[in-house]
């Protein structure tokens, strides 16, 4: 997904699924560019999303989740396409 696009849509979930699928469903053309960071103690399963879905090892903070795509992005641009 990184490796695609200079540019990636990133939507932080914690909870209120409802809210999570609207969010999706609303960015439909991009969706080959969207990635759901998954922040929810429960766990989200990638076969029932149509986008990426990510999970960092512990949930993170609104700012801590912003930091952690930033480190992404920057190792993606070093040519490291491994996914977190």
């Amino acid at each position: 997904l990184m490796s695609e696009s200079p540019w990636v849509l990133a939507i932080v979930y914690v909870n209120g699924s409802l809210l999570l699928q609207r969010a999706v469903a609303s960015v439909e053309p991009l969706w080959s560019r969207t990635i759901i960071v998954d922040n929810s103690y429960e766990g989200l399963k990638q076969s029932q999303w149509p986008v990426a879905v990510s999970r960092p090892p512990v949930p993170l903070t609104f700012t801590q989740s912003h930091c952690w795509l930033a480190s992404m992005a920057v190792a993606n641009h070093h040519g490291r396409t491994e996914r977190r």
